[in-house]
């Protein structure tokens, strides 16, 4: 009854039994996802597959290429990448088996066909033909960096285009009337006609700099702007003016990196980011790395209009202003914001009030690049019975400067209801900041230097809803780990990960074994003392917690990295808890 399934194939033994034995299991298989097969022969047999992706290799023949295609359930197709030393399914390959189908009169039923990356230049002699005599259904074709050629009949049936073409002209586009989203790479640079011809697609949906084409000039020129859902462009000069006066009613995600905002003249019009955003529901910004042109403070206007927002990023925009506070009013589906290396933003209490006044902000990423910004922190939004704070489940603290440890302990205290915190520094800490923690938290990283023992000894038993310990700066000796480990597998029951323990000359894969009181209950319900042992694996820099299910796996892994031969182990038999 299996319908998806992911298998590695052993290239190397030459066993190509993998597929077979998988024919024969599963045969109401949905979606197939194979990596390294030395034969793909058997998979028509497969009659229920709509969903094929081949990974890391690609032998076959024609024939065998061929009856894949003409699989009448299959609808999607991605064939693996090409590296360096293998360039993936090769043209001759290819092409034999689409001339094969052609001479026959038989088709494929593809809808969605994609081809992976390669890594060594193609030339002409790679052509893919791509004929709509054969692919009468294909809607997508994602060739990235192979060079296809398409024919007239197949054109006009594609939503989607991405790879690379033969003329700077890009003839073909005049017969894409559909599409939604295209992505092209040229040897040359794409011709005027090439853009008069991107400019007029009347059905976009999708704007990404990914590719050779004018999306900038797209923006700007607005003719055919009212149908486009996702926006990811970027100009490293001064953004035109023209394109952000343009309104997006369909928008859902944009993301714009600019390098500054365009001169205004003094009489000009007051510019927001775009207009009419009602669908909008994703939005980044991504600044200059130096300070640039003043940004007015009617930027964000066009926000009043974004009832959907759900995410705000913005990130090394140092002349962006502040959020004015009003807007947080209409923003109520806004629960995750992150707001990056943005001085002029963050030193202004309007944005840490803008914060104060979301209620569904759940996740915040944020730093504190100035003194004014720490002050306006702990003074606006990170305040004793604070709403907006306690109600964050994940936050991300980065202090640039130093300031009081007691400024990062009332972000921390007050946060309350943290599931997530990952914690940066520039300057050390004492530690005691992380003594008024979330007993709720889940997750913990830390990126700062501090005393790690003691810390951890004193304020890390009291989070027994703990998963995951991750530190980053001030790493841990496998010695020390050793100490804290009873402690914390005492305390925090659920500890699965111990990450940013060095090494220190001991072997990579290390077993330790931990002794923590427990109770035991009799079938009389009686309760009396008793310890359980708990077994680590040190490996790669982690402690990971080690269930009873592959405690066998494990130890044998630490006896062959050992050099031991684990066949002459007795194991003892493995019981799995459920």
């Amino acid at each position: 009854r299996l319908r998806i399934l992911e298998v590695d194939c052993d290239v190397d033994s030459g066993d190509d039994d993998v597929l077979g034995a998988v024919v024969t299991l599963a045969p109401l298989l949905e979606e197939l996802i194979v990596h390294g097969a030395p034969s793909v022969a058997v998979l028509p047999q497969l009659s229920h597959l709509h969903t094929l992706r081949v990974e890391d290799s690609w032998h076959t023949e024609s024939s065998v290429l061929a009856s894949i295609l003409a699989m009448p359930s299959l609808r999607e197709l991605c064939i693996g990448r090409g590296t360096a030393h293998y360039g993936g399914l090769d043209a001759k390959v290819w092409n034999g088996a689409v001339r094969s189908l052609d001479a026959s009169g038989s088709s494929s039923q593809l809808v969605s066909l994609s081809f992976g990356p390669c890594e060594v230049s193609t030339g002409y002699e790679d052509l893919f033909y791509v004929p709509a005599t054969v692919f009468r259904a294909l809607h997508k074709l994602d060739a990235v960096d192979r060079l296809v050629e398409i024919d007239d009949d197949l054109a006009p049936q594609l939503e989607f285009f991405s790879g690379k073409v033969m003329s700077a002209d890009f003839d073909e586009l005049d017969d894409m009337h559909h599409l939604r989203d295209v992505r092209v790479r040229c040897d040359e640079t794409l011709s005027p006609d090439a853009e008069q011809r991107f400019l007029a697609l009347s059905r976009l949906e999708t704007l990404t700099t990914l590719g050779d084409l004018y999306c900038i000039d797209y923006l700007r020129s607005g003719a055919n702007v009212r149908n486009l859902k996702r926006i990811d462009v970027s100009a490293w000069g001064e953004f035109p003016a023209a394109a952000l006066m343009q309104a997006l009613p369909a928008a859902k995600s944009i993301r714009i990196r600019m390098g500054s905002w365009p001169q205004l003249p003094p009489t000009g019009p007051e510019l927001s980011l775009f207009r009419n955003l009602t669908h909008l529901r994703r939005l980044a910004l991504e600044g200059e790395a130096t300070r640039g042109r003043a940004v007015p403070a009617t930027m964000w206007n066009s926000l009043m209009g974004a009832r959907s927002l759900e995410v705000l990023h913005v990130n090394s925009c140092r002349t962006v202003p502040g959020v004015p506070p009003d807007i947080a009013k209409v923003l109520t589906r806004l629960e995750d914001v992150a707001v990056w290396d943005s001085d002029t933003m963050l030193d202004d209490p309007n944005t840490w009030r803008f914060l104060a006044g979301l209620a569904a902000l759940k996740r915040l990423k944020i730093s504190w690049p100035t003194q004014q910004a720490a002050q306006l922190a702990t003074s606006e939004f990170f305040i004793a019975g604070g709403a907006a704070a306690a109600r964050l489940a994940c936050l991300r603290l980065d202090i640039l400067v130093k300031i009081p440890e007691a400024k990062v302990a009332a972000a921390v205290r007050n946060a309350c209801n943290l599931r997530t915190l990952t914690l940066e520094c520039r300057h050390d800490i004492s530690g005691t900041c992380l003594a008024v923690m979330s007993p709720r938290l889940r997750e913990v990283t830390i990126s700062c230097d501090f005393p790690v023992k003691l810390t951890l000894a004193a304020f890390f038993p009291s989070l027994p809803s703990l998963r995951k310990l991750s530190l980053q700066r001030s790493r841990m000796s496998l010695t020390d780990a050793r100490d804290l480990l009873p402690l914390l597998t005492t305390c925090c029951p659920r500890l699965r990960v111990v990450d940013g323990v060095t090494r220190n000359g001991h072997s990579d894969a290390t077993l330790v074994t931990v002794t923590v009181p427990s109770i035991t209950v009799d079938e009389q319900g009686d309760a009396a003392p008793s310890s359980v042992r708990v077994k680590w694996r040190f490996e790669g820099g982690k402690f990971r917690r080690v269930s009873a299910a592959d405690e066998a796996t494990a130890l044998a892994d630490v006896l062959e990295a050992s050099g031991a031969d684990p066949d002459s182990h007795d194991f003892g038999p493995t019981r799995t808890r459920v």
